[in-house]
């Protein structure tokens, strides 16, 4: 079922098991692999099923440190990601990926990878990729 927020009544309160950021190639994958379980999940996307030009003014922003030129052209908001705007390519997640940057502020992710792997489809389901620090 697809529900658009913008018709849903102010102060809504939706309860589900998981929740996934984005619609995109990763949050669509992620999905399919709760397909047929006990887990109510949710996904949330900023853009709608069509390309909705306001939506895309939310990739505006200022890079720091090497240059990229994709930031707002590159991304599309929407059902699908930027799959509904190119084929794309994708890469295995190298350990420096998830890093601190001296050059970028707040740079860095609270994950590391599990001894170097990144699931494939190929790989066992029961390997975890992405190991979070524990709780303190």
């Amino acid at each position: 079922m697809i529900e658009d927020f913008n018709a849903l009544e102010d102060g809504v309160c939706l309860t589900t098991d998981v929740c996934i950021i984005g619609a995109g190639a990763a949050g669509i994958a992620l999905v399919k692999e709760f397909l047929g379980t006990r887990f109510r999940v949710v996904v949330l996307e900023s853009g709608g099923l069509e390309k909705e030009a306001a939506m895309q003014t939310l990739n505006e922003g200022e890079v720091a440190g090497l240059r990229h030129v994709g930031m707002e052209k590159g991304r599309v908001r929407g059902f699908g990601g930027t799959t509904i705007a190119w084929g794309g390519q994708t890469f295995r997640l190298e350990a420096s990926d998830l890093q601190a940057r001296s050059w970028v502020p707040n740079s860095g992710w609270p994950v590391t990878l599990n001894n170097g792997v990144w699931g494939t489809p190929k790989e066992k389901k029961s390997k975890t990729p992405l190991c979070a620090p524990p709780n303190s």
